[in-house]
């Protein structure tokens, strides 16, 4: 399943910029919730990857 979303970029000084980024995730039972999150505009301050 792909999901298309924004992230912020700190540039540094107070100044931010908002770049699209997309990515896929094997089925799992994560991606209900995400998508649940994603579709009712749910914001998260900090999301790790690895």
């Amino acid at each position: 399943m792909a999901f298309h979303l924004g992230a912020v970029i700190d540039l540094g000084g107070g100044v931010f910029e908002l770049k699209p980024f997309q990515f896929t995730v094997s089925l799992n039972k994560a991606v209900s919730q995400m998508y649940s999150a994603l579709t009712c505009g749910e914001k998260m301050k900090i999301v790790e990857m690895n």
